[in-house]
């Protein structure tokens, strides 16, 4: 997901809880994706707990 008007990138994913019985529950997490001068995609550390906040 691109933020209008920015060069900024996100990535979206609702990942399963670890240790977590409920087949049910998800988890909504978003990740900043960084690009390689060649414009490659970095890797992208997932992040499972909450972080900080942006306004979009």
């Amino acid at each position: 997901m691109n933020i209008p008007g920015t060069d900024e990138w996100y990535i979206i994913n609702h990942p399963h809880p670890l240790g977590d019985r409920n087949g049910n529950h998800r988890k909504v997490c978003v990740d900043r994706v960084e690009f390689e001068e060649n414009g490659y995609i970095k890797p992208v550390k997932l992040a499972f707990e909450e972080g900080s906040r942006r306004k979009i």
